[in-house]
């Protein structure tokens, strides 16, 4: 086919060949075809029968395998048959009719068009005729073939046949189908003029003839009564017994009306229903079943199965209903033959399995093997498939056939490890449960295990038949111990997630309980503490991080890059949504109250001596510089805190450096700051320079930032915007920049309308109108097909084409408005979309059946394992949750996104929960995040994950970052622990002014514990008690303003969105509907040593050493020394010795050791930072990004 010239135009057949190529490559496509299809009909100005041979035989072939691929789409059969007319004539287009019509028997329109095409065409009226009854056998009972029954009568009016359209009439009135009382009342009328012998068949007649003259000859007063009066009464029965039929069809449409009202589509789309219409042909087909008709019930499966073609639920109960009834074994083969060589995907062989065991109950083995080599010649590797043959090998030829299967594929290339993994499992299965020797079935785990070390089902499959080994009191050791071997190799050679591994033991526990020894609790609360203690107990798993397998080589690491071999962990505080991290950090040197002794005697910062301790190994070669960056990467994103002197504002407000800070006039007067007066709803960075931020508003404003770009002085800054675009009618919903660089950006608003603009001239570039209130839109950041994904409140994902401006199909599915979607980083044709329904569906734009699978929070195993990297992106994901009504919240679900490496689903929803799901699998990985989350607004929910990139091989330092409320909560993602509390510092005013009130109300004693807020005790100005470190738990933070700051505007800070901003720089900004936007920033100590010096407020008691609660005896403050001298005394002696040359020496040890590290990060080597010429303004720097 490549070198199959079109005909038409170079350029014409250029194009023909470009879209053929992408037919070719995803044959399911059925947007590839119609462009195909659409390009060669408009070959040479449009085909005709002047037009040249190859455009028409290119044409030809076009539509044929067009409509090979989709022979359900009428309105295609009736194009090809007009094309055939125009270029071939009469006959040409009459095979074409024929063929649709054997295709697809049951369409009311092809046939009444094919009719039509048949009374202009032909002077013959019994061929006419001949052909209309088969149309009337195919479609007549059909509830909308009126237009059909039209035509029929119009055809025989034509020819003034009116015993014919009386005989027609007839049938009609019998029929329950809309617009039944217009016929009948025709049918009425006519009645009267027709003789008395067409009206009724002649028994019926006679029998109403004999009943008329038997009243007669009853009456009291005879009279001779002529033959008018016989047939005046015979007809008035007549009626009355017409009368009869209508009341009865009348009775029937009324009860099928109440289905075929939800009937919304009743032809075929490659568009998948929404659950309310498939629920409504479940119903309505119960009904025809139990009504007992079999015409009807097998009329409407037909029909049922032209809407739902690619549902194999439909096909198999209709093979099912088939296979009921007497005689009907031709149906059922016929059936099955139709839905698996034309309809249903083979990525669902679940009714081409059901045809193979059909066909070997009729004796027919050979051909049911035949339909399982045809599954896996499409599907390699398909274990449910593989799995059947092996047992349909074993029914036929025995036991050692099916083993050879089980062997022949494990041992093929085609199939991947994770199902030979599964196959290995089923053949020791069979071993055990059909031949009944254990001994092979543990021989062939314990031969293969070394293959599948990290394969879920083998291992789970390995552990449960273990578990039930039938045993003795005799036995019942033996049993033990090969129980314990298989955990211990769980835990120990296996490379199962810490999850899985947790979850295995646990069964491992209960046996222990249940049916352990009598030193069974001792092991059991030792492998309690191993699997669900914290990290510090658990020997095992430090020996698997270890490469020389010691326990003690991963406490080494451990000090090395974090400052302590472990994290102590109160999971009580956790559940109270309070910090469990406090420890960690004052070990880590984030927040100011760790100091630790050098052995000189002289203090030092415990982060020096860690980041020492970094750039030592990195001398040495004993790390990458990846762990280096890694490490001071995830400290900044640790240490992010309020950064209240960064501010946004579109009207006239002024920086005033000499007046306090921003927003107040010598804390007199405070002027009203906002981005968006009305509220800002949504925003945006660019992730290639980091450099743009754009802002869009409840007033359908949209403002562009430039971030290196501010009024400043010396502590605030003051943007402005960089430009403003024409933008909406209405709010603002949603704004991304162009995936692929920042030259373009993309909006999103309730005026129904989705805009794409140039980030240069700030103009529209196009508009697309959604007839609905699109939420939020999507762009994959690595596809080519440059598709946005909308979610609208219309129940279906739209997809618009930036290439071809155009709507080009929807995602249908969800029962209600859909408010979130995200493409897969990984794979570029996958996406995930999260409705009102409480449902989060991922799909593959490519399948006609789009829906690859629905996530159920009650599945935490999901059904296969996940699929290699290798195979096809969207065919290996396995098509799960069988389960009807599977949700992935309890309320609607509105926000999704994938992790960096698109491993991961994490999705929200109005019940409050975060849930993290593995995307191969789609299983529920149970991750908790407490009970802080607060997630009720009908808007979508968009949560960030950062670092940007992720880190390979650490996934448990992803954080996430969600707005909750007044509030964003920082989480690790896979842990689902709080890490930080986020929270505005006051409303519609400046962050100085609210902290400096706070300060104000919450004096705090000498010499005490300092309190767990925003601000440091002891003197400080406003605008330097705001740039302490905040803590996790802060109370002044949350208290509300003054009232004179908020009377601007009665608005809840509600945070509306959030933007990470990456490209070097490590810093979050918040949307907020009180009209502002927030910034937050990393500050760690060293930063507050460089910024104040001593003496200042991060060094309030003057020691030099950044920390403003250290007493000078080196332990952290507030309590003896060494020396056992009093904490008076310590504080005076430490105070003395730094307030001379300690600090001097500690600021240049910190700016050595800064230089020392950017001359590493830049390749420069060791020793250079020394010499520098530009150290002095190296010491202006503030802070450097290590992302």
């Amino acid at each position: 086919m490549a070198d199959l010239s079109f005909g038409g135009t170079d350029e014409e057949n250029a194009e023909l060949k470009k879209l053929n190529a992408e037919v070719l490559e995803d044959t399911d496509n059925f947007d590839n075809w119609e462009k195909l299809v659409r390009a060669a009909e408009s070959l040479e100005g449009g085909l005709n029968r002047n037009s040249s041979p190859q455009c028409i035989t290119a044409t030809r072939n076009i539509y044929d395998r067009f409509l090979a691929k989709f022979p359900l789409l009428f309105g295609y059969w009736k194009k090809y048959a007009d094309l055939e007319f125009s270029i071939a004539g009469t006959e040409a287009a009459e095979m074409v009719y024929e063929r649709g019509v054997a295709s697809i028997t049951n369409s009311v329109d092809l046939w009444t068009n094919y009719c039509s095409f048949k009374v202009e065409t032909s002077h013959d009226p019994d061929v006419i005729r001949e052909l209309f009854e088969r149309g009337a056998s195919c479609v007549g009972l059909d509830f909308l073939a009126h237009p059909f029954w039209d035509k029929y009568i119009e055809f025989e009016e034509r020819l003034e046949s009116f015993d014919k359209i009386f005989a027609i009439l007839d049938r009609v009135v019998h029929i329950p189908m809309h617009q039944y009382a217009r016929y009948f009342e025709r049918y009425r009328q006519l009645a009267q003029s027709r003789p008395v012998s067409e009206l009724l068949p002649a028994d019926t007649l006679e029998q109403f003839r004999a009943e008329v003259e038997r009243e007669g000859d009853q009456q009291v007063y005879k009279a001779e009564r002529g033959e008018l009066e016989i047939e005046r009464d015979l007809r008035t029965r007549i009626d009355n017994f017409h009368l009869e039929i209508f009341a009865r069809t009348q009775t029937e449409v009324t009860k099928r009306w109440t289905y075929e009202s939800e009937v919304k589509r009743p032809y075929f789309h490659v568009t998948e229903l929404d659950e309310a219409q498939l629920v409504n042909w479940r119903k309505y087909l119960d009904f025809e079943e139990v009504e007992g008709d079999f015409r009807r019930a097998q009329f409407l499966y037909e029909r049922c199965l032209v809407t739902c073609a690619y549902y194999d639920e439909f096909w198999l109960r209709y093979v099912r209903w088939m296979s009921a009834q007497d005689g009907k074994e031709e149906e059922v083969r016929n059936i099955y033959q139709r839905a698996s060589t034309i309809y249903v995907p083979i990525s669902r062989p679940a009714i081409r399995l059901q045809y193979a065991y059909f066909e070997e109950t009729c004796g027919r083995d050979d051909l049911a093997e035949d339909i399982h080599k045809a599954i896996l010649f499409t599907l390699p590797g398909h274990i449910e498939t593989i799995v059947s043959w092996a047992n349909l090998k074993r029914r036929v030829a025995g036991l050692d056939a099916a083993i050879e299967v089980y062997k022949a594929q494990v041992d093929s290339s085609e199939c991947d490890i994770y199902a030979k993994a599964a196959l290995v499992a089923e053949w020791a299965r069979l071993l055990w449960k059909v031949k009944g020797s254990p001994d092979e079935a543990r021989q062939v785990f314990q031969k293969n295990q070394h293959w599948y070390l990290d394969s879920r089902p083998f291992w789970i499959n390995y552990l449960t038949f273990e578990l039930d080994q039938p045993t003795s009191a005799e036995t019942e050791a033996v049993q033990y111990a090969r129980i314990k071997r298989v955990h211990d190799d769980i835990r120990k050679k296996s490379h199962l997630p810490p999850m899985t591994i947790k979850d295995l033991s646990h069964y491992y526990m209960v046996y222990l309980l249940e049916r352990g020894t009598k030193d069974a609790a001792k092991e059991f609360l030792t492998l309690d503490r191993e699997v669900n203690g914290p990290f510090s107990v658990q020997s095992a798993n430090k020996a698997k991080l270890a490469e020389d397998g010691k326990e003690s080589t991963t406490d080494r690491r451990l000090m090395l890059e974090n400052g302590h071999p472990g994290v102590a962990i109160d999971e009580a505080a956790i559940r109270r949504g309070e910090n469990p991290y406090t420890p960690y950090y004052q070990q880590q040197g984030d927040q100011p109250v760790a100091v630790a002794v050098a052995a000189n005697g002289q203090t030092r910062h415990a982060s020096i001596i860690r980041m020492n301790s970094y750039l030592l190994n990195r001398s040495l070669g004993s790390i990458p510089p990846s762990t280096l960056s890694r490490a001071q990467t995830t400290r900044l994103i640790y240490a992010v805190q309020p950064a209240p002197g960064i501010r946004f504002a579109s009207n006239n407000v002024r920086i005033n450096a000499s007046d306090g800070p921003p927003g107040s006039d010598s804390g007199s007067h405070v002027e009203r700051v906002w981005a968006h007066q009305a509220g800002v709803n949504a925003l945006v960075i660019d992730r290639f320079e980091g450099r743009f931020m754009i802002s869009g508003g409840a007033d359908a404003s949209i403002y562009v930032w430039d971030l290196e770009s501010a009024e400043s002085n010396t502590k605030d800054r003051l943007y402005r915007p960089a430009g403003t675009p024409q933008t909406h009618t209405h709010g603002l919903t949603a704004l991304s920049f162009y995936p692929f660089d920042s030259d373009a950006f993309l909006s999103s608003s309730y005026d129904h309308s989705l805009k794409i603009y140039s980030s240069t001239t700030l103009d529209p570039i196009a508009s697309f109108d959604l007839t609905s209130v699109v939420y939020s839109h999507a762009l994959s950041p690595i596809a080519s097909h440059l598709l946005v994904a909308c979610t609208t409140q219309h129940p279906a994902v739209r997809l618009v084409d930036l290439r071809s401006s155009a709507s080009t199909h929807s995602l249908a599915g969800h029962s209600g408005a859909v408010l979130a979607a995200s493409w897969s980083p990984k794979r570029e044709h996958v996406l995930a979309s999260a409705g009102t329904d409480g449902t989060v569906r991922v799909w593959d734009i490519r399948r006609s059946a789009g829906q690859l699978g629905q996530l159920d929070m009650e599945d935490s195993r999901g059904l296969f394992p996940a699929a290699s990297s290798s195979s096809t992106p969207s065919s290996s994901l396995p098509p799960h949750h069988r389960r009807q009504n599977s949700k992935a919240h309890l309320g609607p679900a509105n926000g999704v996104l994938w992790t960096p490496d698109g491993n991961y689903i994490v999705s929200t929803g109005h019940d409050e929960k975060i849930r993290v799901w593995d995307a191969s699998s789609g299983a529920n990985t149970l991750t908790s995040f407490g009970p802080v989350v607060r997630n009720r607004h009908l808007a979508t929910c968009a949560p960030v994950i950062a670092p940007p990139g992720g880190f390979p091989g650490m996934p448990g330092k992803d954080m996430l970052f969600f707005p909750s409320e007044r509030e964003i909560l920082c989480f690790e993602l896979f842990e689902g622990r709080l890490v930080k509390r986020l929270r505005t510092v006051g409303v519609g005013a400046s962050a100085s002014v609210a902290a400096a009130s706070a300060a104000t109300s919450a004096p705090t004693v000498a010499g005490a514990a300092p309190s767990p807020t925003l601000i440091t005790p002891g003197p400080a100005t406003p605008t330097l008690a705001a740039r302490n470190p905040p803590s996790l738990s802060s109370t002044a933070a949350a208290s509300p303003p003054p009232p004179q700051l908020t009377r601007h505007m009665n608005v809840r800070p509600r945070v509306t969105g959030l933007a990470l901003r990456g490209a070097g720089h490590t810093s979050l900004y918040s949307s907020h509907s009180d009209g502002l936007i927030r910034a937050w920033a990393p500050r760690t100590t060293e930063d507050a040593i460089l910024e104040d010096g001593p003496g200042s407020d991060s060094d309030s008691d003057g020691d030099g050493d950044g920390d403003p609660f250290d007493d000078g005896d080196g332990d952290g403050g507030g309590g003896d020394g060494e020396s056992g001298i009093g904490a008076q005394q310590a504080a005076r002696e430490g105070a003395a010795a730094g307030s001379g040359g300690g600090s001097r020496r500690l600021r240049k040890r910190r700016q050595l050791l800064q230089d020392v590290y950017e001359d590493f990060m830049t390749g420069q080597g060791l020793g250079q930072g020394e010499n520098d010429s530009n150290s002095s303004d190296r010491k202006k720097r503030k802070k450097v990004s290590f992302i």
